[in-house]
């Protein structure tokens, strides 16, 4: 039936151009006018604004190029489109923002322009520099113009540290036994000291090889307490001054993901 009215308009520019104009046009004008009126019947109005607009060109009858021309005036009004955005909690826009539309067309970056679709549903794809990622259904309906098709993010939670809270911890422990080792070490090293003044104040009547001996392992002990001690005390600050530069590093990733997040 639309091809006939095609023909029907053919025949009518024959009658209203000269003989030499009658045979320019071609099969194709036809058939794309038939064509763009199919596609619209079936809610495919891109494709149909193609058609029109292969027979709306000079090549094509003036009658055919000028209906060509009104349906797909019709058919841009119809034609609905939205505008895809990223924004955080705040209503801010994302910055790097891409999105793809029903898996196929990509937007590189999200500017605002509004894209143009067939009416009904759609996938919006949202992806963010940071590797967030946001899927977004809208349903589009004859007509309706730049709908927003928002996909909302929430910052990034900082991170927690953890870890470098767990090795402070684990300094401190050590670096108290350092602190009563030291202590004990005071305590032997004084008994080991006691020890010598009662063997030299007796000397050299003194005939009590325990005594000695007694001396010798408190200095002993003493030694071995004051090594362990230093030991610990070293670790221990080992690990606070590296779980400090963690922390401050765990703190620096957190301020960046926490900016990125407000943007």
């Amino acid at each position: 039936m639309r091809l006939t009215h095609a023909a029907a308009l053919l025949l009518a520019a024959a009658f209203l151009s000269s003989p030499s104009e009658a045979a320019k046009p071609s099969r194709a004008c036809i058939d794309a006018h038939a064509e763009g009126q199919v596609e619209r019947d079936a809610g495919r109005l891109l494709r149909a604004s193609e058609r029109f607009r292969a027979c709306a060109v000079e090549a094509c009858p003036a009658v055919i190029r000028k209906e060509c021309t009104d349906l797909g005036a019709t058919l841009e009004a119809q034609t609905p489109s939205l505008v895809v955005k990223a924004e955080d909690t705040r209503g801010q826009a994302i910055p790097g923002a891409r999105a793809s539309i029903d898996a196929g067309r990509e937007l590189p970056k999200l500017d605002g322009t509004a894209i143009s679709l067939d009416p009904g549903v759609h996938q919006i794809d949202v992806s963010l520099p940071d590797g967030r990622r946001q899927t977004v259904h809208l349903s589009l309906s004859y007509g309706e113009k730049a709908r927003p098709a928002i996909a909302r993010f929430e910052a990034p939670k900082p991170l927690e540290p953890k870890a470098a809270a767990g090795g402070n911890a684990l300094a401190y422990i050590i670096g108290g036994a350092g602190i009563i080792g030291l202590g004990a070490w005071g305590a032997f090293a004084y008994d080991g000291r006691r020890r010598q003044g009662d063997l030299e104040t007796c000397a050299p009547r003194c005939s009590d090889r325990s005594e000695v001996d007694a001396m010798r392992r408190s200095y002993l002990i003493a030694d071995v307490l004051l090594g362990l001690s230093a030991a610990a005390l070293g670790t221990s600050a080992y690990l606070l001054i590296t779980n400090t530069g963690e922390e401050e590093g765990v703190r620096e990733r957190a301020v960046l993901l926490g900016a990125r997040g407000r943007f």
